[in-house]
């Protein structure tokens, strides 16, 4: 029983000392800036433990960082990524057309930057063999 008078008293005491001490209220945020996209975000470690990946925003879109760790500057992985939108589509690929052109332009994609062989068929993506 006293230990938990003991802890109760600990734990107001600590909030009352917590407590802001200042009489103007804290500035409103607006929507832009509680939606935007963050500075950089989802941290990895490499294996290696000598450089770190992470997300930030280029070209209006997120994308892949590395950065030598103690070191200050990054560099964008620099790849030019498709964005695919389907107008009779939400988020993701039902219809089975769309599924065969995101599959196609997948298999380009991959095959340009991974090299390797691309199936014959028309360029969905436009300019993106190489």
């Amino acid at each position: 029983m006293v230990r938990c008078s003991i802890w109760r008293l600990v734990v107001l005491a600590l909030l009352i000392c917590s407590a802001p001490g200042r009489a103007d209220p804290p500035p409103i945020l607006g929507v832009e800036t509680l939606f935007r996209n963050p500075e950089k975000t989802d941290f990895t470690l490499s294996p290696d433990g000598e450089s770190v990946a992470f997300l930030a925003p280029w070209q209006d879109r997120m994308n892949l960082w590395v950065q030598r760790v103690g070191e200050d500057t990054a560099r964008a992985r620099g790849v030019d990524v498709p964005y695919m939108v389907m107008g009779n589509e939400g988020h993701g690929f039902r219809n089975e057309e769309n599924r065969v052109a995101f599959h196609r332009a997948l298999e380009q994609f991959l095959g340009k930057y991974l090299g390797g062989r691309v199936a014959p068929g028309p360029d969905v993506l436009g300019g993106l063999k190489g």
